[in-house]
């Protein structure tokens, strides 16, 4: 499962607002899928990563002294 970058918002109470990542099913690439010839290691991990989940938050980060136009 992987989340992607848009998400849904939820209104909470007292005016919050929480980001919902979406899940994105069958997005997980192939050399990441279990085969015969992996170790058991290679394995656990591939099964970790396969059933697991990443976070990942990108934020844009303006240079000193930049304004908005």
């Amino acid at each position: 499962m992987v989340s992607s970058w848009s998400h849904t918002s939820l209104k909470m109470g007292k005016g919050l607002i929480v980001g919902i990542p979406r899940i994105m099913e069958g997005t997980l690439p192939s050399h990441f899928c279990i085969t015969d010839p992996d170790t058991s290691l290679e394995k656990a991990v591939k099964g970790y990563i396969a059933s697991g989940r990443v976070n990942i938050n990108a934020r844009q980060v303006f240079p000193p002294g930049f304004k908005r136009s």
